[in-house]
């Protein structure tokens, strides 16, 4: 392709990024979790949940995130729920770029060159009408960012052939991105062990030096929290729930018709079974390739999908799109039959997403009760796509009343509904003024701390769910069974630990209630109901 042909789709990418992005704008209630984390480091306060005397809590997902989000608050007045689509939206726009690149150099078959440019534009039209792509380019949450940087490390390590000392560095930039990270960083590090003992070069574990960030990161996390995973994994993960994650990674491939992606993707393993092929684990390819691959089993088959609506398949959209037409060369597929059973794939893979759109990108404005803005907002497609497409949506709907009964892959509509829902409920007392808490120290316990933790950040709140909470996301959980778990729902409060505090804010019908103590709660009260009620620190 000519260099003006490479800007002319990076331009027209971008141009199809920010109406995509624009369409699914959002933010969602949890992202608030994180903006509270964000307004105590901007405070002075440190990388806490409650302000002292309440120990911290690891609550937030992404260390990288909440930094960023302080950065550009302190740099430019920014406050993180006006920040953080925009910085979103940037980190979007370096992952098509990347796939832009990635799009013009893919290994295509010989009899596939001459369409070198159809097949660009095809994986970018693929990308950018996928609606799990485009939802997760907003949300406040840390998805773009993960995005981003997992898309940078994969192409460094496939297209660029990095220097070792590279790939392990982004790998430790990503275990700063998420804690999932540190599969990159584990996987980045054998192949460079796997190089060294290949070449007979010892000195090329030299490259390992970027672990030390990771391992620092890891050392300050248990100094300052007592463990050495993040506290939102204690609260989600009561155990692997591979029944969740078949449903889940089902109803993905069903609403975007991934099917002639799931048949290459047999031909290629069953070749490679056939031929007893032996990877090359110093492969760069295989790194890669391997990487994702283990990522996504993990979330799948352990994790049991996500909360969020395909959110840890983000970065899977552009990653199918450009192996497709590699797949489909190597399996000796012609451009004409390849391109049939794409673009066939394509056009029902738009049907249920973007009917599903249409009928609910209003719907915080339309469903205004608060009976309309609760729970999981399943909404059936098989009456509304055409009357063609009625069994297949029928199938699809299945897939989402087994997933969202359980609080699993909870549509978009949804988080941006109850996000008005939380701010409807929250309202104030005493005509809109804050209580007066007297030098007392406020203490408010609740299931669903979103979006009031951010509006009202000098209140101490006890995360009844755990996320933020020790106490409550290392106690045993409600939900242990495969057919009764509620994503990141299965912990409840232990028995009087939130009445350990003595609560003087409740939410009521009427609003945040304040109840005035007898006696102020004392530092020597909040740390004693901590150690009856939390798990020693390990």
């Amino acid at each position: 392709m000519s260099r003006l042909a490479q800007v002319l789709l990076a331009v027209a990418a971008l141009i199809g990024l920010v109406v995509g992005w624009r369409a699914f704008w959002f933010l969602c209630d949890d992202a608030f979790i994180e903006f509270r984390y964000v307004a105590n480091v901007h405070k002075g306060l440190g990388f806490v949940w409650n302000a002292p005397p309440f120990s911290p809590v690891e609550g937030y997902t992404s260390f990288l995130w909440v930094a960023l989000l302080e950065g550009v608050w302190r740099l430019t007045g920014a406050e993180p729920p006006e920040s953080a689509p925009w910085l979103s939206l940037g980190l979007s726009a370096g992952t098509v770029l990347l796939v832009v690149a990635a799009a013009v150099r893919l290994p295509l078959a010989a009899s596939w060159e001459p369409y070198r440019p159809w097949v660009a534009a095809g994986v970018l039209v693929s990308t950018l009408t996928n609606r799990t792509f485009l939802t997760w380019t907003s949300s406040g949450l840390e998805t773009s960012l993960w995005t981003f940087v997992f898309a940078l490390w994969a192409f460094a390590a496939v297209y660029l052939r990095a220097p070792d000392v590279v790939l392990v560095g982004l790998a430790a930039l990503a275990a700063l991105v998420r804690p999932d990270g540190l599969l990159l960083v584990a996987t980045s590090a054998a192949f460079v062990a796997a190089r060294a003992w290949r070449d007979r070069k010892p000195a090329q574990l030299v490259a390992w030096l970027p672990i030390a960030a990771v391992v620092a990161h890891l050392l300050w996390r248990h100094h300052t929290y007592g463990w050495w995973l993040p506290n939102t994994y204690y609260a989600k993960h009561v155990g692997p729930w591979p029944l969740m994650g078949v449903a889940y990674v089902t109803s993905f491939v069903v609403e975007f018709a991934y099917w002639p992606q799931v048949v290459l993707l047999g031909l290629a393993s069953w070749a490679a079974v056939r031929a007893r092929a032996v990877p090359d684990v110093g492969d760069p390819v295989v790194l890669g390739l391997g990487t994702i691959a283990l990522h996504w089993a993990y979330y799948t088959f352990d994790v049991g999908g996500d909360h969020f609506e395909y959110r840890v398949y983000q970065h899977l959209v552009p990653v199918l799109a450009l192996a497709s037409p590699v797949l489909a060369g190597r399996a000796g597929w012609s451009v004409r039959r390849a391109s049939l059973a794409f673009v066939a794939a394509w056009l029902l893979g738009l049907v249920i997403p973007w009917t599903h759109y249409a009928a609910t990108y209003n719907w915080p404005e339309t469903h205004t009760s608060i009976k309309d803005r609760k729970g999981s907002f399943r909404l059936p497609m098989v009456w509304r796509v055409p009357l063609p497409f009625a069994p297949y949506a029928y199938a699809w709907d299945g897939l989402q009343l087994a997933l969202n009964s359980h609080f699993v892959c909870i549509r978009w509509h949804g988080h941006r509904t109850y996000l008005e829902y939380q701010k409807d409920r929250w309202h104030m007392v005493h005509n809109g003024a804050l209580p007066d808490l007297k030098g007392d120290i406020g203490v408010l316990p609740h299931t669903s701390i979103g979006w009031p933790a951010w509006k009202f950040q000098d209140w101490a709140m006890i995360d009844e769910h755990g996320l933020s909470d020790v106490a409550v996301a290392h106690s045993p959980p409600v939900h242990t069974s495969q057919f009764n778990r509620l994503m990141a729902h299965d912990h409840s409060a232990p028995k009087g630990y939130s009445a350990c505090y003595r609560p003087n804010l409740k939410l009521t019908k009427q609003g945040v209630l304040f109840t005035p103590r007898a006696t102020p709660l004392t530092a020597e009260e909040v740390h004693a109901c901590e150690a009856k009620f939390g798990p020693a620190r390990r």
